[in-house]
C-alpha cells in the first residue's frame, strides 16, 4: 500500500491519518510544532454525542455581570481592548438567544451523533 505524508500534526491531520491508516496506508505526520502544538493546543474541543450545549447560550446574559467582575472568572477581559472586541461580544451576545441556542444544540446534535461510528475500528 501507498506512503502517505501528511504535513501538519493537528485534530485534521491526526484524524486523516486514522482513517487512511484504517484503509491500510503508512502515514507519516510532518509538523514542527509537534503533534497538537498549533492550532488544535489547548482548544478543548469534543467531538461526543454529550458535547452538544454551545458555550453561547441563554446563561451567558445571566452569568457575565459575574465573569466580568470576578477574580475567580475564567473568563478574562482587558478593559482598553473594550473597543475592539464590542463587536464580536455583541455578535457572541445575539448568538446566546433562546432561538439560536436550541438551532445550534440541534445541529451540533445531529453531527455528533455520527461521532462515536467515527471511533470505531473498521468494519464495525
Amino acid at each position: 500500500m501507498a506512503e502517505i505524508g501528511i504535513v501538519g500534526a493537528g485534530f485534521i491531520g491526526l484524524a486523516s491519518a486514522g482513517w487512511l491508516m484504517r484503509d491500510g496506508y503508512r502515514v507519516t505526520l510532518f509538523d514542527p510544532s509537534g503533534v497538537a502544538q498549533g492550532a488544535s493546543f489547548g482548544n478543548a474541543g469534543t467531538f461526543a454525542p454529550y458535547g452538544c450545549i454551545p458555550v453561547n447560550n441563554p446563561s451567558v446574559f445571566r452569568d457575565l455581570p459575574r465573569f466580568l467582575l470576578s477574580s475567580e472568572s475564567p473568563f478574562r477581559l482587558r478593559w482598553s481592548y473594550l473597543p475592539q472586541v464590542l463587536p464580536w461580544l455583541a455578535r457572541f451576545m445575539v448568538s446566546s438567544t433562546r432561538r439560536r441556542y436550541e438551532a445550534s444544540t440541534g445541529a451540533l446534535a445531529a453531527l455528533l451523533a455520527h461521532a462515536q461510528a467515527g471511533y470505531a475500528p473498521r468494519g464495525n
